[in-house]
């Protein structure tokens, strides 16, 4: 029954007074689907002999699978402590939280039994969907700015909104602990291979705070390496005049800052961990070296190749390398606590599932849900948004270019080819909401009209049976220019011709009958 692979150990938190318990959870896969996700705890003791009493526990729990299952729990809880249990069975209990069936307990998404039209909006990155939906729910772009825009990927979770009347209600939900510790192990490892590339400290940091895929950044929650400049950062909730010190001095309000010294902190919390990264990635460079017998920087061709696949394997079976791991996730989930308005629910294992707000004042909603879709520079070291997979808010959040109040529900989400996979092709995440709306409007650039991911969205639309739905609307139409094209009747030509053109190559895929069935919806 014993089982040498799964054993803990106790340690101390950077920065925390309690001991910890480290384990690997023999039910719980880790992101690469290996059993035996490494956990930490705390004990809630500052006492060493009480923290050997419950590690001792937990391996007693751990060397015997008997007690490896969920139907254990109760009779687990008359023989261990109370830490031990929960530690164990919270994990094995924390599925995965069906999203946006919290949100929509929250605030149900109208449909036409209350002559509500549901539209969601698809188009590449960049192509300006967001900025469609501020202007179709009436976002001024100096005081509301939400939801944010730049030049970078910055739609990365669920956006639905409700127009309605009423007060103005939010739910936003979360990503899983396993999927942000996933991702922060993926940062750390690709910082210590930072190290073994000799980069310097602030490719180091860059590598940590931004992922690879620019979806999880955690700079954003964490605040930037300290050597940045902030005058090259994002800057979507200040005025494009303003500066950072116009900001912090008048437009924003004494508790929408964040004081120098607590972003001095941070940076000082960033550097420690690329301290540590670069710590541990020499220390497992040396003793790779010494293994092998040869300094292994000095390899060359498929000799170097294979050694770097050595130390990718010990840097992630190091002990060092997973506390560098839970001391981050435990820096994120801090930032939940600075919250000071709302109700967070959070799961079994206590990690956050959901936010939820209401206020009649459109300033203070406005404020508040800032920290869950902002990218503003200034507000690195708070932001939740990395953190979030979907947004829900609904109130008077009508168009201010008609006196007109539309009953609208609008989806907008991340763009076709955030990623590089989804380039050419709608993710499935996409296309299941298809069936749930009553318009898919396929928001594309105008001057590089019809290119391969809009044309994904009509396929995926026509192979789904939802041909009927589609729409297009056309962003900077104003930057349409040519001597051959001079007048706003030619620049619209233009664009149609793409359209028509694109559907000819999609004949043969999806079938005439339905490309003339595309045709006569859009140009009708």
């Amino acid at each position: 029954m014993a089982s040498a692979q799964y054993t803990a150990s106790k340690s101390r938190a950077q920065g925390r007074p309690g001991w910890t318990i480290s384990f690997r959870h023999p039910l719980r896969t880790d992101p690469k689907g290996k059993p035996g996700l490494k956990m930490r705890r705390g004990l809630g003791t500052d006492n060493s002999e009480k923290a050997d009493q419950l590690v001792a526990e937990m391996n007693t729990l751990l060397g015997d699978n008997s007690w490896w299952s969920i139907a254990k729990r109760e009779e687990a809880e008359r023989t261990f402590s109370s830490v031990i249990t929960e530690a164990f069975y919270d994990e094995i209990q924390a599925g995965r939280a069906d999203t946006w069936a919290m949100r929509e307990e929250q605030i149900p998404l109208p449909g036409i039994e209350q002559d509500y039209t549901r539209a969601i909006l698809v188009g590449t990155t960049g192509a300006g969907k967001t900025s469609l939906l501020r202007q179709l729910i009436g976002s001024d772009p100096e005081r509301d700015r939400f939801p944010s825009t730049s030049t970078a990927k910055t739609t990365v979770s669920d956006i639905e909104v409700v127009l309605a009347e009423g007060s103005y209600s939010a739910a936003v939900t979360f990503f899983s602990k396993f999927w942000v510790q996933a991702n922060i192990e993926e940062c750390v490892s690709d910082s210590c291979l930072a190290v073994w590339e000799r980069a310097s400290d602030g490719k180091i940091a860059e590598r940590l705070l931004n992922h690879r895929d620019q979806r999880f950044r955690l700079s954003y929650t964490l605040g930037p390496w300290p050597s940045d400049n902030s005058e090259t950062a994002e800057d979507d909730w200040a005025f494009d005049t303003a500066t950072e010190a116009e900001l912090e001095s008048s437009a924003l309000p004494d508790d929408d800052t964040i004081p120098r010294d607590i972003r001095d902190a941070n940076g000082l919390i960033v550097r420690g961990f690329v301290d540590r990264i670069r710590a541990i990635s020499l220390r497992v460079i040396k003793a790779l070296s010494s293994e092998l017998k040869v300094d292994v920087l000095t390899l060359a061709g498929s000799d170097l190749d294979a050694a770097q696949e050595l130390f990718e394997e010990h840097i992630e079976d190091d002990a060092d390398y997973h506390a560098i791991v839970h001391d981050i996730l435990d820096a994120v989930a801090e930032r939940f606590g600075l919250l000071s308005k709302g109700k967070l629910q959070s799961s079994i294992s206590g990690w956050p599932d959901m936010w939820t707000f209401q206020t009649a004042d459109r300033s203070v909603f406005i404020e508040q849900i800032r920290w869950f879709s902002s990218n503003f520079a200034a507000h690195f070291g708070r932001l939740l948004t990395p953190l979030v997979d979907g947004i829900r808010v609904s109130g008077p959040l009508y168009p201010t270019f008609t006196t007109r109040r539309p009953k609208l529900v609008l989806l907008d989400g991340q763009g076709l080819g955030h990623t590089p996979d989804s380039s050419s092709s709608v993710t499935t995440h996409i296309t299941r909401r298809f069936g749930d709306v009553d318009v898919v409007l396929l928001v594309d650039n105008a001057q590089q009209p019809m290119q391969a991911a809009p044309l994904s969205v009509f396929r995926a639309a026509a192979v789904g049976g939802h041909q009927d739905k589609l729409a297009v609307a056309f962003t900077h139409f104003d930057q349409v220019k040519g001597v051959n094209i001079p007048t706003f009747a030619d620049k619209r030509d233009h664009v149609l011709a793409s359209v028509t053109n694109g559907l000819a190559n999609l004949r043969d895929v999806v079938g005439a009958p339905v490309i003339r069935a595309i045709e006569r919806t859009i140009f009708d």
